[in-house]
């Protein structure tokens, strides 16, 4: 062999980047796994959120009956709180980049509380 060196140069970078790309593929399969998560805990969540919704409507008219006019503005005020949350309001349909070394992602908020997570290589 003349250029021993070389070669081992070689079969080293293939070594990497099949590592590399390994790394790429886990990391990819765990924002998929993540995501499959946040949906699953969102549809479980849902039903629980909807009757708390629906007792808090019922406790608000009990109130305003009785008169009890501070209660009923911190129930209503809970009541806001359901249904716009902050955070929620300021990623809907909004997108972020970053980058880090040999990859680029983005996540995509969209209006139903779900997200898309890309890996892409620079």
């Amino acid at each position: 062999m003349k250029f021993p060196i070389l070669n081992s140069i070689i079969v080293a970078s293939l070594c990497f980047k099949s590592v590399a790309v390994g790394d790429t593929h886990i990391a990819s399969e765990f924002a998929q796994v993540k995501a499959q998560h946040m949906k699953e805990v969102a549809q479980a969540v849902e039903p629980i959120d909807r009757r708390y919704q629906l007792s808090l409507e019922q406790l608000l008219r009990r109130a305003t009956q009785a008169a009890n006019l501070d209660l009923a503005l911190s129930i209503q005020n809970e009541l806001k709180a359901m249904q716009t949350p902050e955070l929620r309001a300021a990623l809907d349909g909004s997108n972020w980049a970053w980058m880090r070394p040999g990859v680029k992602e983005t996540v995509q908020f969209f209006k139903d509380g779900t997200f898309k997570h890309q890996l892409g290589g620079c």
